[in-house]
């Protein structure tokens, strides 16, 4: 994350002992923070030693919505909890994550202290895409294409993800990262996250009855849809209308949808899972990350974000992450995924951990229907052995 030029000022008090660590998390925050150290209960962030019982009790008196953050002996770890709370729940402690980290939880606590954030379209998309996209799913050209989620034990794909694709008659195809928070802001990703739904359930079902092995199609859901009345319904009627089984559709959340109202969130999830609909976290690792809310939550995966995939083979931080992050889903039973895998020794890696599914351009970048029915046919074995062999 780079610095930014105008940092919002963060009010930090330190009940920390160890001035080494107390310094190194200063350091992490420095560059994305103007930060003034307070003394007293009203601040933005409190940092705790979990392991002093004094600063502890002290917490207890952090007044307002401030999160706060404890850390273990010498920074083994990092922990979100709330005001005054005596579970704390270990989460691997990494300063190049700290900031966002911290990011996430003012957001979430605090929006005007983070406001600043970027989240929105850049104006220049407004613009040049807003009227044609209107118009996009009228005209047909809106369209899935999907990537396979890959089990590291058989090469079996267990499950494919359906990702949405816009082809501009004039701009060819455009990149989800300009078109998808147009639609997130018009309002519109409503309308075309059930037809997203409804297309990726119609062809699941269409290769089920030419007789391919049986996966389940993910489905990513906005925070704009998650919020929508009447979500648990519209599932229901389009896998009815579609006539796939329920087992066959899962649904990404990402950590941040889980933990806005969670207590409407926990009542939507549990009347979705008693459908029979898989649920799965998405880009894991880039929130809170931590074992109590996990837990909380009826899901049946969690997907590690592909910067921790990406930097696991090159970097201890990256690897004691993903190795800590599979570790927490096998101890919760949770199948746990790995996103954006490009190389074979991330594969190694993975396979070595015991991670469950790998899901990346090593195998298959997102392809359309007809070349996605192929590698459920086919699967990846020969790939994994033939990798795998030429690495021995």
């Amino acid at each position: 994350m780079s610095a930014d030029p105008h940092p919002p000022e963060l009010a930090l008090r330190l009940l920390v002992r160890d001035q080494e660590l107390a310094d190194a998390v200063r350091s992490a925050l420095a560059p994305h923070f103007r930060l003034t150290v307070v003394d007293g209960a009203r601040c933005d962030l409190a940092l705790v030693d979990a392991g002093d019982a004094r600063a502890c009790e002290l917490s207890g008196g952090i007044r307002g919505a401030a999160p706060i953050l404890a850390l273990g002996p010498a920074g083994a770890c990092l922990e979100a909890v709330e005001a005054g709370a005596n579970d704390w729940v270990t989460t691997p402690f990494e300063p190049g994550l700290l900031a966002h980290r911290v990011r996430t939880m003012l957001r979430a606590a605090q929006p005007a202290v983070a406001g600043h954030l970027p989240s929105g379209p850049r104006e220049a998309d407004r613009t040049a895409l807003g009227p044609s996209l209107q118009r996009a799913l009228q005209r047909g050209e809106l369209l899935l294409h999907y990537q396979p989620r890959v089990e590291l034990a058989t090469g079996t794909v267990l499950a494919v993800e359906a990702l949405l694709r816009w082809k501009h008659p004039e701009l060819g195809l455009v990149s989800p990262a300009r078109f998808i928070p147009l639609l997130e802001e018009s309002g519109q990703i409503v309308e075309i996250g059930e037809w997203a739904l409804r297309e990726a359930c119609r062809q699941n079902r269409a290769w089920r009855d030419a007789g391919l092995p049986h996966v389940r199609v993910a489905v990513n859901l906005s925070s704009v849809q998650f919020r929508e009345p009447g979500l648990e319904g519209t599932i229901a009627r389009v896998l009815e209308d579609t006539g796939l089984a329920p087992e066959g559709l899962e649904l990404e959340l990402t950590e941040s949808m889980l933990l806005r109202d969670a207590d409407a969130t926990l009542e939507a999830l549990h009347t979705i899972q008693s459908m029979g609909v898989h649920m799965s976290i998405d880009d894991f690792g880039t929130g809170y990350s931590s074992l109590s809310y996990v837990k909380r939550f009826p899901v049946d995966a969690l997907k590690i974000d592909q910067s921790f995939v990406r930097d696991m083979t090159a970097s201890p931080t990256g690897s004691a992450i993903t190795t800590s992050i599979v570790l927490m889903g096998k101890s919760l039973g949770l199948a746990v995924v790995a996103e954006g895998v490009e190389t074979r020794s991330q594969v190694e890696f993975l396979r070595v951990l015991e991670c469950d599914e790998a899901q990346g351009y090593f195998f298959s970048r997102p392809v359309p229907a007809e070349a996605a029915a192929e590698c459920i046919r086919t699967g990846f074995a020969a790939l994994l052995d033939a990798r795998t062999g030429a690495a021995a």
